[in-house]
């Protein structure tokens, strides 16, 4: 079976595609992306607009400015895109100063022509959630069984940690 073509725009995407035994479908990545450390040879699609050399104040003005002008923070290689004709780009709805939004990628893809690539935007507003969005992108990479079974032993962690915690409130 041929992997799917994948990119990771944020680095909890990549995670959970490496979770899920998809490493090698991985074709490119966001900037921020550097785990696990083998991503890092993979090219970055993105590239923040803004300057991380300058001081934390300068910083939030930066972002400011930008925002307020409607523009995002990020640019989008949309020909490194194109060039590695992904099946899946992973994203995110919820912060467009953390990642990628879906509408970068849309400005990135707005002239492509033909298949495009499915987008699943990640959007964890609590740990259910996390358990769906990792549900989403193994049925987005053709794996439901292995989504889950990852978020089955993730939920079987969970409750190990919560019993052995439980036994200090005791």
């Amino acid at each position: 079976m041929e992997l799917p073509r994948v990119i990771t725009m944020l680095p909890s995407a990549t995670e959970i595609v490496c979770a899920l035994g998809y490493r090698d479908a991985i074709v490119a990545r966001s900037h921020e992306c550097d785990y696990p450390n083998s991503i890092k040879q993979l090219p970055a699609c993105t590239k923040s607009k803004i300057d991380t050399q300058k001081s934390s104040r300068d910083i939030d003005n930066q972002v400011k400015f930008i925002v307020e002008q409607g523009l995002s923070v990020y640019r989008v290689d949309g020909d490194l895109l194109k060039k590695l004709n992904p099946d899946v780009i992973v994203t995110q709805t919820q912060c467009e100063v953390c990642a990628a939004s879906p509408k970068d990628l849309e400005d990135a893809l707005s002239d492509w022509t033909g298949g495009r690539p499915k987008i699943v935007s990640l959007e964890p507003n609590g740990l259910t959630d996390v358990w769906t969005d990792i549900q989403n992108v193994a049925n987005a990479i053709g794996e439901q069984r292995k989504g889950k079974e990852l978020v089955k032993g993730l939920l079987n962690r969970m409750s190990l940690i919560e019993e052995k915690a439980s036994r200090f409130l005791e």
